[in-house]
This record gives C-alpha cells, structure tokens and sequence, in this order.
C-alpha cells in the first residue's frame, strides 16, 4: 500500500520517464513508482530503498507482509529484476531542462554525471546564478558581470581613471559653489519679496486711509449743500411770505378804492403780482 504525501522523485521513478509501460511487478508498493535501487524483505517483496528505509522509521514490519523487518535485515533485490530494471530505457534526470537523451537505467548515472544540462552555479565571486554545465564556461568568462576581466593597458587605464577623478573632483566643487550661489540669490530674493510685499501692504493702507478720508470730505461736503440749500430754501419761503402778506394788504386796499381806472390800474397790478407769484 502506498504511503500518502510521497516526493515520487526522490523515492521512485515515474513511469512517464521511461519510453514504454512497465510491468506492476517493476513497481514499488510503496511510492507505486518504478523501483530505485529496489532491496527486499526475507519474503522477497521489493520496494524503493529510499522508501523502504523511510517507512521503518516509524515501523518495524513490512508493509506487504506484516512480518518483522529492519534496515539491516534488508536484502538486495533478485539479480533478475535488477537486470531488467537496468535495461529498461529511461528519459535523463534533465529532461524538463532540454536534455532530449534516453538511455538504459543501467547507464543513467553515469549519463547524469556528465550532462550538458546539469545546473551548475556560477564560480565568480558574488554570482550565484545557477546555469547549465554546457554553458559555464561561456557564463563565466565572457557573460557573468562577476567576471574577472584581464587587463592590457593597466597604467594607461591608472592615468584615465585617475584623471576622471580629478575632473570629477573639481566638478563637484564646481557644483558646490553654484549650489552655495543659488542659495544667496534664493535668500536675496526671498527678502526682496518681502519688502514688496511690505511696500504693497503700505500703499493699501495709504490708499485706504486716503480713500476713507476722501468719502469724509465728500459727505462733510454734501452736508454743507444740503445745509445751505435748505437755509436757502427757507429765506425764499419767508420771503414769499412776506410777498403774499403784501398781496394780501394791496388787495384789501383796492376793495377800499372808488376810482374805476384806480381800480383798473390795482386790479393789473394784482394779476402781475399773481403771475409772478405762480411762476
């Protein structure tokens, strides 16, 4: 019976790696894959060494027959399985990385320790990019950013570089000054902003209080008007008072007067003074 949560690749080996269907009997009864490295109890059922050796750390008895079983007591598997197992073709370890080869069982290790698709990780200090084997050497020396160049023209390159760093030296002291210059001419400015802005604020003042001083005026002023306007108004009102009293008394006279052209003459005074009374 096959145990649950089982890494197949480490214990047995899939059967979509070999190039035909293998018989049950080439079968691990534990990872249900392929036998690797098949041992045996003393009743001859087989299983993975992996598997077998994994199993009995938690039992002691083997898991088709139930009888009593350690890791020493195991045997290596019938020398006919192994031989069938060996001749058996199988796809490369590296399959899923490019490697197209199948060889027999029996000769896979030794294809393994040799394949160009192998990973591999990089030699060059501070890389740990994991590569093919096939492609180390053209990683290491001429692809990796790690790599360890030779140089030709050292003393050239010494003088190049050192002249770069004078340059770059003065350029910073270059940027400093005009940084430090910057910074005055913000400063400057900033207090020419804000005498504007003082000088601003002062001329709305002024320009208030010059306003509010104008409308004062201009009311004093209309008052004065209204105030001799009404004076005016009423000597014109007294005087048309005396007027009509005046009328009133020459009226009185001439109803006294016997005269017809007395009367005539008092009667067109009356109307001229009634005709500049209603004008």
């Amino acid at each position: 019976m096959a145990e649950a949560n089982m890494d197949f690749y480490e214990f047995g080996y899939p059967d979509e790696r070999f190039e035909t269907v293998l018989s049950e009997n080439l079968h691990c009864a534990i990872c249900s894959c392929v036998f690797k490295d098949p041992v045996m109890c003393k009743n001859e059922h087989c299983f993975c060494r992996s598997c077998i050796t994994k199993h009995l750390q938690n039992y002691h008895t083997c898991p088709s027959c139930n009888q009593d079983l350690t890791v020493e007591s195991l045997a290596d598997a019938p020398r006919i399985v192994r031989n069938l197992l060996a001749e058996q073709r199988i796809r490369c370890d590296y399959h899923e990385r490019g490697c197209e080869e199948i060889v027999q069982l029996g000769n896979l290790a030794s294809h393994v320790a040799v394949c160009g698709k192998a990973p591999v990780v990089c030699a060059n200090e501070e890389c740990s990019s994991e590569i093919n084997r096939e492609d180390q050497f053209r990683h290491e020396s001429e692809e990796c950013r790690f790599r360890k160049v030779k140089c030709r023209n050292c003393k050239e390159m010494g003088s190049m570089v050192q002249e770069i760093e004078t340059s770059l030296g003065g350029l910073c002291e270059h940027v400093e000054k005009l940084n430090t210059n910057v910074n005055e001419q913000l400063t400057e400015m900033k207090t020419s902003l804000t005498a504007v802005e003082n000088s601003f604020v002062g001329m709305e003042n002024k320009f208030e209080n010059r306003l509010e001083g104008m409308e004062n005026k201009f009311e004093n002023r209309l008052e004065g008007m209204e105030n001799k306007f009404e004076n005016r108004l009423g000597e014109m009102e007294n005087k048309f008072e005396e007027m009509q009293k005046r009328f009133e008394k020459v009226e009185n006279q001439l109803l006294n007067v016997d005269d017809p052209r007395l009367r005539d003459r008092q009667h067109e005074a009356m109307h001229d003074m009634e005709s500049a009374r209603s004008d």
